[in-house]
């Protein structure tokens, strides 16, 4: 297999459409990834001092964002990280290639952060909703406080990583 063509038997033109299309899914997934985690952090800091329906509501919707845009986003981001990876590197196939220190950088900084949003960050947040669903008194409750935490914490440490992998893309060809 040549360097770089994880598409064996594929021609130029197709190769070219396929890292395309890889390049765009994953420009995409970032989006989702950061752009969730920013919005889902100022849904719930604007929720901190808010009347307790207007509070819950904040909340949810921070729950169904995690839910729906961050975590696939996070795994349309990491996937699609893996299979250019493997084009830029040849697909771990060819002798004495090895992948840049930038680009394996990018690539830890990158997983630990869909671990966080994936492990952390969403369960947490599902946790939540079915705790606002049921609960009757939000102030009182300190499990609801520790989730709220738990989902705020877990979205600025996702999104750390998330930056990180990006500045280490910097170093990467």
């Amino acid at each position: 297999m040549p360097v770089g063509n994880p598409w064996p038997g594929s021609t130029r033109a197709e190769r070219l459409a396929n890292v395309l299309i890889v390049r765009f899914l994953h420009y995409l997934g970032i989006a989702m990834w950061l752009g969730g985690l920013i919005a889902g952090i100022v849904l719930i800091a604007g929720s901190n001092r808010r009347v307790e329906e207007v509070r819950a509501a904040l909340l949810d919707a921070a729950g169904k964002l995690v839910s729906l845009i961050v975590g696939p986003g996070a795994i349309i981001t990491v996937g699609t990280g893996v299979v250019w990876s493997m084009a830029i590197t040849g697909g771990g196939s060819v002798e004495g290639r090895v992948a840049p220190l930038g680009l394996l950088m990018m690539s830890a900084f990158g997983f630990l952060g869909a671990l966080v949003a994936l492990f952390v960050t969403m369960p947490a947040a599902s946790k939540l909703r079915k705790l606002l669903a049921t609960a009757q008194d939000l102030d009182k409750s300190d499990a609801f406080e520790k989730l709220r935490k738990r989902v705020e914490i877990g979205s600025y440490a996702s999104g750390v990583f998330a930056i990180l992998s990006l500045f280490a893309s910097v170093l990467s060809p």
